[in-house]
């Protein structure tokens, strides 16, 4: 019973927080010879790259955490009254909480770096 509660979670996790897919703009152009070329979608500046790389583990990190957190609760919920499964789990969400709020604050600390040196 406590696997296929487990499975139902993380099957539910994964498809309400998935986002739509959304067709991506290369930036591509026509040449007058009529060939075609298309620009690099990353870019090609370091800060540019940095935030695109932050955005993407934030955007990986919001449903690892929240499936890491459903699954400390179960782990508390089927502790049994052993108060070192009881520990396990909240120790879970503990480092859950802390890393997102790591990962988050990295995004921040680079608009900061922006603003100070005037990039934009």
């Amino acid at each position: 019973m406590k696997n296929f509660l487990l499975i139902i979670t993380i099957v539910l996790l994964i498809f309400l927080s998935s986002s739509g897919v959304f067709a991506l703009d290369l930036g591509g152009s026509t040449r007058g010879d009529g060939g075609v070329s298309i620009s690099s979608p990353i870019g090609t500046d370091l800060l540019g790259i940095i935030k695109r790389i932050i955005g993407w583990l934030i955007g990986l990190a919001i449903p690892v955490a929240g499936l890491l957190i459903v699954i400390a609760g179960y782990q508390i919920m089927f502790a049994a009254g052993e108060p070192d499964k009881v520990k396990i789990g909240k120790q879970t969400i503990l480092y859950t909480v802390v890393g997102l709020a790591i990962i988050i604050l990295a995004w921040a600390f680079i608009g900061i770096i922006q603003k100070l040196l005037g990039l934009k």
